[in-house]
């Protein structure tokens, strides 16, 4: 796409890394504006995707990504047990998110996957909410 070309143009001309010693934690898959926290570049790039303007990021991208934010997503793959590491490093991470990816997928009907729009992006966001729920089982049990 030529948005995504000028996503990357603006990235590199607004690359925090270039103009201070704190380095982005993110990828090339979320984009990078001074001033915005890294959880919420990633959800603005991940609006751009569902408009059509930039790429879907692969399932390994999206654990890179999950391994980055060290976010709810992290917090996910460890509660299920996909990520056993309290620190897991980014090639464990990128394992975990696969196998859950996977797991999930192929225990889905495309009807259901059609009708949830399952991709990477839900993926990660069902991890967040499964933390949410891990919260409050630990509150009532």
């Amino acid at each position: 796409h030529d948005c995504q070309k000028r996503l990357e143009e603006f990235q590199n001309k607004n690359d925090r890394s270039q103009k201070s010693k704190k380095k982005t934690k993110t990828d090339k898959h979320v984009i990078n504006i001074r001033g915005l926290g890294d959880l919420t570049q990633y959800l603005i790039s991940t609006d751009l995707v569902y408009a059509g303007l930039v790429q879907m990021p692969t399932v390994e991208e999206m654990g890179r990504t999950i391994h980055a934010l060290k976010k709810g997503g992290l917090k996910g793959l460890q509660f299920l047990g996909y990520c056993n590491s309290p620190s897991p490093d980014a090639d464990h991470t990128v394992q975990g998110f696969v196998a859950f990816y996977q797991d999930v997928t192929s225990s889905l009907t495309d009807a259901e996957k059609e009708e949830m729009t399952w991709d990477v992006i839900m993926a990660e966001h069902t991890l967040c909410k499964i933390t949410r729920v891990k919260k409050y089982l630990d509150l009532y049990t």
